[in-house]
């Protein structure tokens, strides 16, 4: 089995709308998949691997019981819940597959998936965006492995389209392989080290896995109080939540900020080379004239009027 470094590296990872971190994971989603349905769940913001495989799982491998990976657990760390994945037997054409979570939607090539490498046809859409650089992630984990089994913890910086064939350029990373047990929640920092001094990303994948190399059944990693650290020393949002309404996007002219928050807000945006091309107080519903910045890809930030960020995506102006 691949270390989860080395097949995030290999993706061509496409270019998608951003989940902003839900790094408490406090907040879940449901949803059901394959046949018969199973309900699943996941935290916002966040994926694992259970959607394809049984969504596609019977297809491949007919009569097979498999079972979810990715899961709520308590206690945790802080707030109600932290997020569990597990290495788990899916049976005689699947083996043993390693737990993943992971801030991007995994997506599958069926056509050559191959059952002895499951991470080699598959790709992730999404990440963090981002207009600086990410220099740090910390989490808080517990992990009990089986005999020797060990997890991983990876952050990749990307600058989305950069490569020669239009897929995503790696220009930064970190990871740190968890090689013991850690009975009680430990934090763990990751620092990103750049392959090149002035490149910016614009977007950042953030992975843990329960099974770094060779997947043992039954180990389990759990993760919370995710957190990432831009390089200005601005924390990352940490919350799925749409606590301003930014539509439409794409957009030609006009942005509608539509926002039920009891105090003012600050809305800016930003172009790719992290310059503040508008700036806005949000108190109910605004519009914001947009009309005079060039077509491309902006970031947003809402922050308190204290300078917390609050939420961070990004828009389209056609």
């Amino acid at each position: 089995m691949k270390k989860i470094f080395t097949f995030l590296l290999s993706l061509g990872c496409t270019a998608a709308m951003a989940q902003n971190i839900n790094g408490d994971f406090d907040t879940w989603r449901t949803f059901n998949a394959g046949i018969p349905s199973t309900t699943l769940t996941a935290p916002n913001g966040w994926f694992g691997t259970d959607s394809l495989l049984f969504t596609f799982g019977p297809f491949l491998s007919p009569g097979t019981t498999f079972k979810p990976q990715l899961t709520k657990a308590t206690p945790s760390h802080t707030g109600a819940f932290a997020a569990q994945i597990m290495s788990h037997d899916q049976g005689t054409d699947f083996g043993i597959l390693p737990g993943l979570l992971i801030n991007g939607n995994p997506t599958i090539d069926v056509a050559n998936f191959d059952p002895n490498d499951p991470f080699g046809s598959m790709t992730f859409e999404g990440g963090l965006q981002t207009i600086e650089r990410v220099n740090t992630l910390s989490a808080w984990v517990k992990y009990a492995p089986r005999d020797t089994d060990m997890g991983q913890i990876a952050v990749l910086a990307f600058l989305e389209g950069a490569a020669a064939d239009g897929t995503d350029s790696l220009i930064g990373y970190a990871d740190t392989t968890l090689d013991q047990a850690y009975p009680a929640y430990t934090e763990f920092n990751l620092r990103v080290e750049y392959m090149d001094a002035t490149v910016i990303p614009n977007k950042v994948l953030i992975g843990f896995i329960s099974s770094a190399d060779e997947a043992i059944d039954s180990s389990v990693m759990q993760v919370d109080d995710a957190e990432v650290m831009s390089a200005s020393g601005v924390k990352i949002p940490v919350f799925q939540q749409q606590i301003v309404k930014v539509y439409p996007t794409p957009a030609t002219d006009v942005l509608n900020l539509n926002t039920t928050y009891s105090k003012e807000l600050t809305w800016q945006a930003f172009s790719i080379d992290g310059k503040v091309v508008k700036t806005v107080i949000v108190n109910g519903n605004t519009s914001v004239n947009i009309s005079d910045l060039a077509a491309g890809s902006y970031l947003y930030r809402v922050s308190d009027m204290n300078g917390k960020v609050l939420q961070q995506n990004k828009f389209i102006k056609q």
